[in-house]
């Protein structure tokens, strides 16, 4: 379970760096993606990660407590990433909260890596 959950982690991760990227060339073009065709493939791949990710990651947390992460902070990060891989797409979407959002999904993410990397060792 512990190896599943530090790949899906990982890959998570690098689906946040995509949004970012994907956010930042649609800002720059100024012109939204096309639903069917982008958004909504990319979108279910993300979530279809985040539901086997969550429930992972709230379990794995229960067994191994982290001090500055919790089962709360794990569902807010699903949400927040599922999100951001819909917004990503749009360029209407507030810069200051997508990267918020972003920069949160990202914290979390690392934290939990490194708390398994961590009980590994």
């Amino acid at each position: 379970m512990e190896q599943i959950l530090f790949e899906l982690t990982e890959e998570l991760l690098q689906k946040n760096d995509e949004i970012k990227a994907i956010f930042a060339d649609v800002k720059k073009e100024n012109q939204e993606r096309d639903f069917y065709q982008e958004v909504k493939p990319f979108a279910d791949g993300v979530k279809a990660l985040l539901d086997q990710w969550e429930p992972l990651s709230i379990q794995w947390l229960k067994q191994n407590p982290v001090k500055n992460l919790h089962p709360q902070q794990i569902t807010h990060t699903a949400e927040n990433l599922d999100m951001i891989s819909i917004q990503c797409f749009f360029p209407k979407t507030s810069l200051t909260r997508f990267r918020h959002y972003a920069e949160s999904v990202e914290y979390v993410l690392k934290n939990l890596l490194f708390a398994i990397q961590n009980k590994r060792e």
